[in-house]
């Protein structure tokens, strides 16, 4: 039997490895890991890679064409939680849960008709007004999305339980543009009767006092792998971990597909910065997968693939309507290492050897005595 000191220890750095991450933003559970950009002491987006990964596997919860592992989870933990709401003991956190779970599950309305009166009793939980806002965004109420996410603004905490402050400032900050993309769209839809399909154009997300983000090079015109830098110094430094972070918070607007114009928006971030790869992939996608009308995108498309065959690139082919574009590489691809865990996890190596050498002597000296 191990001292009572190690086994202490072992138990109390094992749990530390095993810990849920921070609760993630926008849409809210603290029940499940965070998703999101990488939060270091700055904020860091995610390499295409793994940002395709985890993108993928929180659009397949609302698909009913497979069960994946991570729809699969969210259908049991509904099911618990709805079994306890007919009970009648249900808490406020317990229905913010469920109804992360119903929004990623496509069950929009039951969100809405569960987080609704919670918020008339709730008025400085942020989490009921930031779910019940998104829940209203994917139904089409575009207007009253707008008020609950002015609600979150208003209610934001100055300290919240389980939330370190970066990780507060920095859904604060994703919150704010999340409140500008749905101002926005508010807007474009009671100015969209009449125009013409194929008019569609990018959410002016990052634009402001100078005017929206042209992303165009310095000539002028639309360029691959490039951006003028009068335009650059209209985007924020987070622009790619932002909008990552809002196309992980809005499922999209079908089961399996990405917010394409949010997407769209992200490929246009990576050709600004030379990725013209991951930006092919994104474009490709809105594309053919999401049949997306916009003759703005489709140009840029050409633009792009031009480049890259110019340069001996790979250059996919059209994709069926069903299938997903081929992966395109750029942006680091690695995973990124978590020192935190690392550190952890040599504790736990140096405290089993430390355990081992114990026991070695221990058996030593009882030898010695048998003799």
């Amino acid at each position: 039997m191990w001292p009572k000191w190690i086994r202490i220890c072992s138990a109390a750095l094992v749990s530390g490895i095993l810990c849920p991450l921070p609760v993630g933003a926008g849409l809210y559970n603290t029940d499940e890991p965070y998703r999101g950009p990488r939060l270091t002491g700055t904020v860091a987006a995610l390499g295409f890679s793994q940002f395709r990964d985890v993108l993928t596997n929180e659009l397949a919860i609302s698909s009913t064409l497979q069960e994946t592992p991570g729809r699969k989870h969210y259908l049991e933990k509904s099911a618990e939680l709805e079994r306890k709401a007919r009970g009648g003991t249900l808490t406020t956190q317990e229905k913010v849960n469920l109804s992360e779970y119903l929004i990623r599950l496509g069950k929009v309305e039951e969100a809405v008709q569960l987080l609704t009166p919670v918020a008339a009793q709730e008025r400085g939980n942020f989490m009921v007004f930031a779910n019940l806002a998104t829940a209203h965004q994917l139904a089409g109420r575009l207007e009253r999305a707008q008020d609950y996410l002015e609600q979150v603004k208003y209610a934001w905490p100055k300290q919240w339980p389980g939330l370190k402050k970066e990780e507060l400032d920095w859904y604060e900050q994703a919150e704010k543009y999340h409140l500008r993309l749905v101002r926005l769209r508010h807007r474009a839809m009671l100015l969209s009767a009449g125009k013409a399909k194929g008019s569609e154009t990018l959410d002016d997300l990052f634009g402001g006092d100078r005017g929206p983000v042209r992303f165009s090079g310095e000539s002028g015109a639309y360029e691959a792998g490039k951006l003028a830098a009068r335009e650059r110094a209209k985007l924020p430094k987070e622009a790619v971990p932002i909008v990552q972070q809002l196309l992980l918070w809005i499922p999209g607007a079908a089961p399996g597909q990405e917010d394409t114009r949010l997407y769209w928006l992200l490929g246009e971030l990576y050709n600004a910065d030379g990725y013209t790869s991951n930006a092919a992939y994104v474009f490709d996608r809105c594309v053919w997968n999401h049949r997306f009308p916009a003759s703005e995108l489709r140009e840029h498309q050409k633009i792009v693939r031009a480049a890259q065959a110019e340069s001996g690139a790979v250059v996919a082919t059209a994709p069926a309507a069903n299938q997903a574009a081929p992966p395109a590489s750029g942006l680091p691809e690695t995973r990124p290492v978590n020192l935190h865990h690392v550190l952890l996890i040599g504790c736990v190596a140096v405290v089993v050897v430390l355990g081992l050498i114990y026991l070695q002597v221990r058996e030593m000296r009882r030898r010695r005595r048998v003799l």
